[in-house]
């Protein structure tokens, strides 16, 4: 039965192949190329290679095959770039450093001395000697300020997603709500109640140059549910074995990852600082 299954597979591959090649025959002047992987499926690359491709240029994905039209000049430039991914995945180590600086305020009151309401008399504190009707309210403010520091290590593969938590659960309120309604293409959120937020990463390497892939993401642990906000995706060439202040590049980047990075109520204020180091 399994071989049987292989053979339609094949012969509907074939099929399709057929039809690329004769939709695509308007274009004898460009060149046209079925271009096999080896160790990596082109949906994985396909993202890198579609900017790459020109204007009139044409690429899709299937199994292991790139199939792609463009002019002789650029197809060239992309078979350079595919031989570079097409190299079996790298196991990389990311360290992540994580601080949360929190500065809040509290108000303490304390009231003494005695008064008079009606035929009543109240009085409070170890203050019987003061004078009838005399009462004493003390208000002390008082602000605090700690930091908490924490680390991760996450092993992921070239390619691959990982997923940096930027603290504990917290409850899905409507400032989040509003957030994922306004960027996330897909809003299959209705059911949340509590979310981890933080940072999807994904790694890439390209003529000897990392490339790092990072989109604000949160996630239920208990369903197994992710929204990433792959429109706010920001893409930047990092070293390995260097510290990567991600907070600061993601704080200019957009609104979610603002609202990840700094949460404030009436009295307390918090600021995280996230770095990475990829090993």
């Amino acid at each position: 039965m399994k071989p049987r299954i292989q053979h339609i597979w094949a012969t509907l591959f074939s099929v399709l192949l057929t039809l690329a090649s004769l939709t695509l025959g308007a274009y004898a002047a460009d060149a046209f190329k079925i271009i096999s992987l080896q160790y990596r499926l082109a949906k994985d690359i396909l993202p890198t290679i579609q900017p790459l491709v020109d204007e009139n240029g044409v690429v899709s994905a299937s199994q292991n095959h790139l199939i792609i039209r463009t002019s002789d000049e650029n197809m060239a430039q992309i078979e350079q770039v595919i031989s570079v991914l097409d190299k079996p995945q790298v196991n990389y180590k990311i360290r992540v450093n994580l601080s949360h600086a929190k500065n809040g305020a509290t108000q303490d009151y304390r009231v003494s001395g005695q008064t008079r309401i009606g035929d009543i008399e109240l009085q409070t504190g170890n203050n019987a000697d003061l004078d009838h009707q005399n009462l004493q309210i003390d208000l002390n403010n008082r602000r605090t300020e700690t930091t908490t520091i924490s680390s991760q290590i996450l092993q992921i593969l070239e390619g691959e997603r990982g997923f940096i938590s930027t603290g504990q659960s917290i409850p899905y309120t409507q400032v989040w709500v509003t957030l994922t309604e306004r960027f996330a293409s897909a809003q299959k959120t209705t059911t949340f109640i509590n979310i981890q937020t933080g940072f999807s990463v994904r790694l890439r390497s390209v003529h000897n140059k990392l490339l790092l892939e990072i989109s604000p993401t949160f996630m239920q642990m208990q369903k197994n549910q992710t929204i990433v906000f792959e429109q706010l995706s920001t893409m930047i060439a990092i070293e390995k074995n260097q510290w990567i202040d991600l907070s600061s590049i993601m704080r200019k980047n957009d609104e979610v990852s603002r609202a990840i990075l700094a949460r404030s109520s009436r009295q307390n204020h918090e600021e995280i600082q996230l770095k990475i180091h990829v090993e």
